[in-house]
């Protein structure tokens, strides 16, 4: 979209008006166990989400909602929220910044995510948190999980923080899509998330398994009590990538029943013939909580 330069100064000051103080207008109330200086956490207004996915950079004024896929600046936001055209959510950010301080964006202070190594699942948070919480069986999650450790610096010079996680390989390779008992999100160069693959062991097959995250894959295979699945599986991550999943199969899709999950079957059922698997977790948010809550002798 091209600007005049009296559009351009007008967007570029719309873009000051804080995120986090235009969510907390709205009755969304940040996760102060999540928040810190760097990132401010709330739960998704996008989708049911009962973590904290939605996360704000607060140096960037930007946001990015794990739970969707979508991401962008305040304008992007209202928008999205609001189902305003983009000049209307210009004025709207604008009517938030006459009553409150603008947001000083300061790319000297961006914070720097580097992992410093990536490991064997071995620490006793994370497998108790994978058995006890998730019901996941550790032999199959130590076969497609690591465990990630980063630390986050600032250019300031403030003594960096250390931070460790499940890591779930995503496609474009160097990048994990992390979580933790209290944090997920993703962890690598740019952060840059994308599906990923994984070969089944029937070579022929023309079936394709959809899963929305990695817990979710883990938690089938458990179920299943396998290493490997029978069908290849492809693991969205998020669903905005769904215009990636490869055309003109049999798809088992095991999405989260939500809005997001909704959009990724009606996706399926415009390129290919779309089993919907939900029909047997229709009373849980998502395939997880309907292993962890229902016995393994039923359908899966």
């Amino acid at each position: 979209m091209a600007f005049t330069i009296d559009e351009q100064k007008k967007v570029d000051t719309a873009r000051g008006a804080s995120i986090v103080e235009y969510l907390e207008r709205r009755g969304y109330n940040l996760v102060p166990g999540q928040s810190n200086t760097a990132n401010t956490f709330f739960r998704s207004p996008f989708t049911e989400d009962k973590t904290a996915s939605f996360r704000v950079k607060n140096a960037t004024n930007t946001f990015s909602d794990f739970s969707s896929g979508y991401s962008g600046d305040i304008i992007a936001l209202i928008e999205r929220l609001e189902g305003l055209q983009f000049w209307e959510a210009v004025d709207k950010a604008l009517e938030i910044l006459g009553t409150s301080a603008p947001v000083v964006i300061n790319t000297e202070l961006l914070p720097e995510t580097k992992i410093r190594r990536v490991i064997d699942l071995e620490h006793p948070q994370l497998l108790q948190y994978l058995l006890e919480k998730r019901k996941i069986n550790l032999t199959i999650a130590k076969q497609y999980c690591k465990q990630v450790e980063w630390t986050v610096n600032k250019k300031d010079g403030t003594t960096p923080k250390f931070y460790f996680a499940i890591g779930f390989e995503v496609g474009k390779g160097g990048a994990y899509t992390c979580r933790n008992e209290f944090w997920k999100g993703y962890v690598g160069p740019g952060e840059q998330n994308s599906p990923t693959y994984i070969k089944g062991t029937d070579e022929n097959s023309t079936k394709l398994n959809v899963y929305e995250g990695f817990i979710d894959f883990l938690s089938a295979l458990t179920r299943l009590n396998k290493l490997v699945p029978t069908h290849p599986t492809l693991i969205l991550n998020s669903i905005v990538w769904k215009a990636l999943i490869p055309d003109g199969l049999e798809y088992d899709a095991y999405v989260d029943n939500d809005n997001g999950g909704q959009q990724v079957i009606d996706y399926l059922k415009t390129i290919g013939k779309c089993n919907d698997m939900r029909v047997y977790y229709r009373s849980f948010p998502d395939f997880n909580e309907y292993h962890i809550n229902t016995p393994t002798k039923q359908h899966i």
